[in-house]
C-alpha cells in the first residue's frame, strides 16, 4: 500500500434517474415536496447539539452565499433552476453563485489551506486522472465539474481518514475531516446546486421529533476515481464504508435530502448548514446534503459505520 504511487481522488455524483441504472423511486411511498425555507427553520429536529438545531447557525465555519436561484448563470455555464420557494432543488449539486467579497474571501482561504497542506494551491488542483472536455468547470476557486449530458457531477479532493468510526463520508474541506474518509475541495452548496441543475430535486432531511421519519429524497449513486501505478481506479464509494458490527460493507444508496438554509434576521444573509461538513452523511444530522434513507445515530458510542481500510487508498 505504502509504495503504490496514489494521485488526486475525484467524486462522481450521479443521479440514478439519468445514468448508471441507479435507482430513482423515492425511498418512501409520500414522494416529499421541497420545503421552503421558513418550514425549513420551524421544523423541529434531535435536540442533540447545537449544531444540529436549525434555530441556529452551526458553530463551526461556514459559507455564507447568495441564494443560487437569485442569481444569473454565468456564459458557458448552465442555468440553474429555480425551486418554488427561490431555493435550490437538489438532486445533483452545481456550485452556487456567491457574492465578489464572498469569492474572494473563498479565494483566500484555498491558498491558506494549500499552505497549512504543504502544497500550493496549484499543486493541490493538478488533475492527476483524465477529464474529458464533455466535463465543465464550475469554479476558479473550487474543484467542481458538471457533464449536463451524462446528468452527472465530479469534485475533487484527497482521503483524510482511512481507519476507525465515520459520521460523515465525504465534507467540505477543512470542516469534519476527524470523522470523514474525503475532504472535497468545493462546497456543499455549490453540489446541492449542482444535483438540481441536472434535475434532481431534493427531498426532505431527517426529523427527529416529535417522530423519527428518515431523510427521503432520489437515490444517489456515487465513485470514487483516482489514479494509482499510472492507471485509474473506479470504486463504488459504498465499498470503502463498512458496518461496525457485521463488517459487511454500505448497502445502500445516499438520498438527496438537501439540507437547510438559515437566514439572519438581522441582514437577511442566508447560510447553508451541509457547508458547516455534513456533504455526504452517515449519521443522520438535519442539516445533511445527502444522507443515509435508515436511522443512523452520531453519537460516538453508537455510531453505525466505520472506514473499509483495505479499500480505500492511503491518507
Amino acid at each position: 500500500m505504502l509504495n503504490r504511487q496514489i494521485n488526486q481522488l475525484t467524486l462522481v455524483v450521479a443521479v440514478g434517474l439519468f445514468c448508471l441504472g441507479c435507482d430513482t423511486k423515492r425511498t418512501t411511498e409520500k414522494s416529499p415536496s421541497p420545503q421552503t425555507e421558513e418550514n425549513q427553520e420551524q421544523e423541529t429536529n434531535r435536540p442533540v447539539t447545537e449544531r444540529e438545531s436549525p434555530e441556529k447557525p452551526p458553530t463551526k465555519p461556514v459559507v455564507t452565499a447568495q441564494d443560487p436561484s437569485e442569481a444569473s448563470a454565468k456564459p458557458g455555464q448552465p442555468k440553474i433552476p429555480e425551486g418554488p420557494d427561490n431555493q435550490p432543488t437538489t438532486d445533483e449539486v452545481a456550485p452556487g453563485p456567491a457574492s465578489e467579497e464572498a469569492g474572494e474571501n473563498r479565494e483566500e482561504s484555498a491558498l491558506t489551506e494549500g499552505e497549512a497542506g504543504g502544497k500550493s494551491k496549484e499543486e493541490s488542483e493538478t488533475p492527476t486522472i483524465s477529464i474529458p472536455d464533455n466535463w465543465v468547470r464550475l469554479s476558479q476557486q473550487n474543484e467542481i465539474w458538471i457533464d449536463m449530458k451524462a446528468k452527472q457531477v465530479m469534485v475533487g479532493g484527497q482521503i483524510c481518514l482511512d481507519r476507525g468510526g465515520l459520521e460523515v463520508f465525504a465534507c467540505p474541506r477543512q470542516t469534519k475531516e476527524h470523522e470523514a474518509v474525503i475532504s472535497v475541495n468545493a462546497r456543499a452548496l455549490e453540489l446541492h446546486t449542482c444535483l438540481i441543475a441536472i434535475g434532481a430535486d431534493p427531498g426532505k432531511p431527517v426529523q427527529w421529533t416529535p417522530d423519527y421519519e428518515q431523510a427521503t429524497g432520489p437515490k444517489i449513486k456515487i465513485e470514487v476515481r483516482w489514479s494509482e501505478d499510472d492507471e485509474e481506479v473506479t470504486r463504488n464509494a459504498k465499498e470503502l464504508v463498512r458496518n461496525f458490527d457485521t463488517k459487511k460493507e454500505l448497502e445502500m444508496d445516499w438520498v438527496f435530502c438537501g439540507s437547510q438554509f438559515y437566514t439572519n434576521p438581522e441582514d437577511g444573509t442566508k447560510v447553508y448548514y451541509g457547508d458547516s461538513g455534513e456533504m455526504i452523511c452517515l449519521s443522520n444530522f438535519s442539516t445533511a446534503t445527502l444522507d443515509l434513507p435508515i436511522e443512523s445515530s452520531g453519537s460516538n458510542e453508537s455510531l453505525l459505520f466505520e472506514a473499509n481500510t483495505e479499500k480505500i487508498p492511503p491518507v
